[in-house]
């Protein structure tokens, strides 16, 4: 018996995925379960030994790779993916081998939501399609005619929202934003709510946002929407090629333009939007009928993988640990040598090193180090000797001197070089 389910993420404080997830829903051939990504490699409850569950894959689903791949009675259908170059453990996507490579095979051809994701299958030989993000064949809701126009601002910088109600004339506008303070794990309450939001955007006037998936989503239902981005650090094109089917402008080009012409008129989006949520739905239905009786990886060979891949992260993990280590090492030695140089700092420290008291202290230190790597019954003799000068131990502070003095420290005055007379010691050096 074939079973349908789509792929979800719980733990996300992204509203966008949820409203992902809302879009693959609607592409289900009958009521679907949700499956959270993070446990696809996990036995299906409820099935029969022979049964199957053909599983949505939208969105990130490479992030976790540990979970991958899928167990055998699950065919995953890969639709609007996105993989990383990299993992959040510094493995490259494309190094993706063995079970793991023959898995993503067997659901070829894939749909990849970014030129990005569609370039990396490219270079591993995955066949695959560009399909732009599942989110643009989500239906439109039936709405009632809005009393009121009103423009929402999704996660936009307040002096957006701002402008926009100046130049209003009465039009209310709403500021919303994507990100769950308290994300329900109920998946019916969450996707109840993701809807509620969709008949917001499908009733507005227009949407201005910073968030791709509510821009996809906008495009979707046939609201206007443009999709800001900070100049600064901000490049749109990594959403290549979604973003030529919306308007996009910097923050700053969309304020000056409100300036010189007033709140802005509302436009129609661009015909291939729809065109491209067609095209999803027929590539989505025809890979839902593959998977029903497409091959899948072994349970041995998933659990194989998996281990190799578990020890990968491990040696990547340590190998990225240890790099940070070295740059925050090099970043506080920077930052140490900065505080040496400085006028405030010479002045606090070259009168501290010439006291008697850490003149003695540096000594013993000196003294201590030596009658430490001596056995118990010869720290006495040893100590005699260093008290005669027949032992000639490191000079700490003289080191710390010169290692001053090469950091553009002045000469220290002779008589402030002097060795004190007093010879550190007593019972308590042994």
């Amino acid at each position: 018996m074939i079973h349908y389910g789509v792929t979800w993420h719980p733990g996300t404080d992204n509203l966008g995925d949820d409203l992902r997830t809302l879009a693959a829903l609607q592409l289900m051939p009958q009521k679907a379960r949700w499956v959270d990504v993070r446990a696809m490699e996990q036995p299906a409850a409820d099935l029969a030994e022979e049964d199957r569950l053909v599983l949505l894959c939208t969105g990130p689903v490479f992030r976790h790779l540990h979970h991958w791949p899928p167990h055998p009675q699950v065919s995953p259908v890969m639709v609007g993916v996105h993989a990383s170059e990299r993992d959040t453990w510094g493995i490259p996507f494309t190094a993706l081998d063995g079970a793991g490579k023959e898995a993503l095979k067997n659901s070829a051809p894939v749909g990849c939501r970014d030129e990005s994701t569609f370039r990396q299958m490219q270079q591993m030989g995955v066949p695959c399609e560009m399909t732009g993000c599942i989110t643009l064949t989500l239906s439109r809701p039936e709405v009632p005619t809005a009393l009121q126009p009103y423009v929402c601002c999704v996660d936009v910088p307040q002096g957006v929202t701002d402008a926009l109600r100046a130049y209003s004339a009465g039009t209310e506008v709403r500021e919303m934003t994507h990100t769950l303070t308290e994300p329900s794990p109920d998946f019916d309450k969450r996707m109840a709510e993701a809807q509620n939001v969709l008949k917001t955007y499908a009733a507005a006037t227009m949407v201005i946002t910073r968030r791709l998936h509510c821009a996809m989503a906008c495009l979707a239902v046939g609201t206007p929407v443009m999709l800001l981005y900070n100049s600064g650090y901000e490049d749109v094109n990594r959403f290549a090629p979604l973003h030529q089917l919306v308007r996009t402008q910097s923050v700053d080009d969309f304020l000056a333009q409100m300036a010189r012409e007033g709140f802005p008129v509302a436009w129609k989006n661009d015909a291939r939007a729809a065109e491209m949520g067609q095209a999803l739905r027929r590539f989505t239905a025809a890979a839902l009928k593959r998977a029903e009786t497409a091959r899948t990886v072994s349970l041995r060979a998933g659990q194989i993988w998996r281990r190799n891949r578990l020890q990968q992260m491990v040696i990547s993990s340590r190998t990225r640990i240890q790099r940070l280590e070295q740059q925050r090492y090099e970043i506080l030695h920077e930052k140490f040598t900065i505080l040496m140089q400085a006028d405030a700092a010479k002045a606090a420290l070259l009168p501290l090193m010439n006291t008697p008291d850490m003149k003695k202290a540096l000594r013993r230190m000196d003294w201590k180090e030596i009658l430490q790597k001596e056995p118990w019954y010869r720290r006495l003799k040893v100590f005699n000797q260093l008290r005669k000068g027949e032992i000639v131990p490191p000079d700490t502070r003289m080191r710390m001197i010169g290692l001053l003095e090469e950091m553009g420290w002045p000469e220290t005055p002779a008589d402030q070089m002097e060795e004190a007379e007093e010879i550190p010691g007593g019972q308590g050096a042994q």
